[in-house]
């Protein structure tokens, strides 16, 4: 069974605007994490889909490491760790 733990949690509330990591944030159903660019219908990828087209964002921090950038460069909402492979989860709830 795959494992798999929160390494951070990193929010934008426009597209183009800092990253910040926060501790905690509620996830809004059909939306994303609360006052992240996707919450709000103003990530990238949510321009001409419409408010819950793209909710969250997920990097694996193997591909973090060692790079030259840290978590919130890689723009992503959820950086995690451990035995998971993302990949597996796509399409899925």
């Amino acid at each position: 069974m795959p494992t798999g733990t929160i390494v951070s949690i990193c929010i934008s509330p426009a597209a183009g605007d800092p990253m910040h990591r926060v501790h905690e944030v509620p996830a809004i159903a059909g939306a994303g994490l609360a006052g992240d660019r996707y919450a709000a219908g103003a990530g990238s990828f949510n321009k001409k889909r419409g408010l819950g087209a793209r909710q969250v964002t997920l990097i694996h921090e193997i591909f973090v490491r060692g790079s030259g950038f840290n978590d919130i460069d890689t723009r992503r909402n959820i950086i995690v760790g451990g035995r998971i492979e993302l990949m597996e989860l796509i399409g899925k709830e």
